[in-house]
């Protein structure tokens, strides 16, 4: 009985550190569904230094700021922060409406003030309305550590009529919104961490017990013989 429960935990543990190490792969499938991000949920990037993918819906197109001053309309793109502006992997500004700027001005998203410079941001997420949220660790007075989620401000998308692009924000107007299930990968690896821990520990508690099982079996045969 002992080893059928060994073998299914060790079963556990591959799939929950194969969940982990794909946990940035947007076509990868969790084999844990606990370790998965819930349908309808933003997916979350844990680590900044890994890219966030992010994916216009179809007929739309995400818009970066290009190098010759122009703008640069592309379907998808691998985001990251780099000096507190969200940029895409040729470091391209991603373009969208910043948090507490005025209605309608398209700029630069970046993280603000200390957070920005500090790099105090560990994770982002986009949800389907095109918010941008960074998550900023925080102690209390206590040093209870909290995340607190705030908002660098919506992402821009562009549709073309007659070759002319039409800049709005997802869900506007004729706009598209996003597929929360499409941005980024659909493992929540804080999520997987914390189960692939739980499984180590359940297999050590199991080896333990099968190795307590062994020796009271070679006791009980030297106590016969």
């Amino acid at each position: 009985m002992t080893e059928i429960a060994v073998e299914r935990v060790q079963e556990r543990v591959e799939a929950l550190r194969s969940d982990a190490l794909h946990a940035y792969d947007p076509t990868y499938r969790p084999r844990d569904t606990r370790a998965s991000v819930q349908m309808g949920e933003p997916s979350t990037q844990a680590n900044l230094q890994a890219p966030l993918t992010c994916e216009a819906p179809p007929g739309a197109f995400l818009v970066l700021d290009a190098p010759d001053g122009g703008r640069s309309y592309v379907r998808a793109a691998a985001l990251t922060v780099r000096d507190g502006r969200l940029v895409d992997g040729d470091g391209l500004p991603l373009l969208g409406y910043p948090q507490g700027a005025a209605a309608g001005v398209v700029g630069e998203l970046r993280i603000a003030g200390r957070d920005g410079l500090l790099s105090r941001a560990v994770a982002l997420r986009i949800e389907c309305d095109g918010s941008v949220r960074y998550a900023r660790r925080t102690l209390d007075t206590r040093g209870s550590a909290a995340t607190q989620w705030l908002a660098l401000g919506r992402l821009a998308l562009a549709t073309f009529e007659g070759g002319i692009p039409r800049i709005g924000a997802p869900g506007e107007r004729t706009t598209p919104p996003l597929d929360p299930r499409v941005q980024g990968g659909r493992v929540d690896l804080p999520r997987a961490l914390e189960r692939l821990q739980e499984a180590y520990l359940q297999l050590d508690a199991l080896r333990a017990a099968r190795t307590a099982q062994d020796a009271g079996d070679r006791t009980a045969l030297g106590i016969v013989k």
